[in-house]
C-alpha cells in the first residue's frame, strides 16, 4: 500500500520509523532531538493558534484569546510549548482553558514530528480535533 506524503499518518510513520530506529528526525542524541522540536515549534505554532482561533471565532464570537508560550524549559527537565484558548465565562467559572501542549517529542498524546511547513500544515486536522477534545 502507498505511504501518503503528508498528513497524520505520514506523521504517524514518521514516529514509529523513529521508535523503531531509537531516533527523532535522524538524530539520536538528546540536545541534537531537543533542537529539533525547538524547530518544530515554530512551525505548527500557526496551526495551533489557527485550530484555537476557529474555536474562538465559531463558537465565542471572538471573545476569546489565543496565546503561545514559545520553547520553554519543563519543571522537570525537558522542554515544552503551549497554546491556549482563555474567555472570559471560562475565567469566570474557573475551569481550565482549551490547551494544546508539547513536550519534548508529542503533543498531548500525539507525536510532534514536524519537519518543514508541508508536514506542519498537514497537522491542522489533527491540531482541530485535538483541540476539540481538550479536557486539561
Amino acid at each position: 500500500m502507498p505511504v501518503p506524503a503528508a498528513g497524520p499518518v505520514c506523521a504517524l510513520l514518521r514516529h514509529f520509523t523513529d521508535l523503531r530506529d531509537r531516533t527523532h528526525g535522524g538524530v539520536s542524541s538528546r540536545r541534537e532531538k531537543e533542537e529539533l522540536f525547538g524547530k518544530a515549534v515554530p512551525l505548527i505554532d500557526p496551526y495551533a493558534r489557527r485550530a484555537l482561533d476557529e474555536i474562538n471565532q465559531g463558537l465565542l464570537l471572538g471573545t476569546g484569546e489565543v496565546t503561545g508560550t514559545g520553547v520553554r524549559p519543563q519543571a522537570a527537565g525537558g522542554i515544552e510549548a503551549e497554546w491556549t484558548l482563555t474567555w472570559p465565562l471560562q475565567q469566570a467559572a474557573g475551569i481550565a482553558p482549551v490547551t494544546l501542549r508539547a513536550h519534548y517529542g508529542t503533543t498531548g498524546d500525539w507525536p510532534l514530528n514536524v519537519f518543514d511547513e508541508a508536514q506542519a500544515a498537514a497537522e491542522l486536522p489533527t491540531l482541530r480535533a485535538m483541540a476539540a477534545l481538550s479536557r486539561d
